[in-house]
């Protein structure tokens, strides 16, 4: 039999019944003739490395933007699942968490399609990815139409039915004047005269 067509049927067995390990890089080896013992540790390095992987939160967002662009999440109840914000928390093995809408009903058939994105875009094959998905931490709940809905206004003030602490006091109306007292009616300016002389 060719030695190529028992890999080739070798990698699709263990991808059918170990998915997780789709992509992993595959050696064949030799004990007879030491074939392909020069590309063992290359590729136990590059394992390594995928498997110590940190991906910057911005680079991880701007993939999850495209990610969710390229294929939506489904509605359930009407009602569309919004994944909101990324990120890594931990390595060995690279673990995230991905923050959502309504995050206890998103199907894991779309948890697998992010982490197989992931892998195929940031170069983990093989690699064991963890994901972690949580209600959205914003303040602010979904409305019915998707949208945030408007924060609850706080309750006005009640009057607590105490006296103010500085008395007040009606002024008495003058009976001059009509106006209320305190402020003296206004005189008509005087004219102007000559002076009289004193008497002898």
């Amino acid at each position: 039999e060719d030695p190529q067509a028992r890999l080739k049927a070798f990698i699709e067995q263990a991808e059918r019944h170990l998915p997780q390990l789709r992509g992993a890089p595959v050696v064949a080896l030799s004990a007879e003739t030491g074939r392909g013992i020069d590309r063992l540790m290359p590729a136990v390095l590059k394992t390594h490395r995928d498997w110590s992987s940190k991906i910057k939160t911005r680079d991880l967002n701007d993939w999850l933007a495209q990610a969710v662009q390229r294929h939506p999440p489904p509605a359930v109840n009407g009602r569309r699942i919004k994944p909101k914000y990324m990120a890594q928390t931990k390595a060995r093995p690279p673990t995230f968490v991905l923050f959502a809408s309504r995050a206890d009903q998103l199907p894991d058939s779309y948890r697998r399609y992010l982490v197989n994105s992931m892998r195929e875009s940031f170069d983990m094959p093989g690699v064991p990815v963890r994901l972690t998905v949580k209600q959205n931490a914003n303040p602010y709940s979904d409305g019915e139409d998707g949208q945030a809905a408007a924060p609850a206004r706080k309750p006005a003030a009640k009057a607590s039915g105490k006296p103010s602490g500085k008395p007040t006091f009606d002024k008495p109306a003058s009976k001059f004047s009509g106006k209320p007292a305190g402020r003296p009616a206004s005189r008509a300016p005087l004219k102007p005269g000559r002076a009289r002389p004193p008497k002898r």
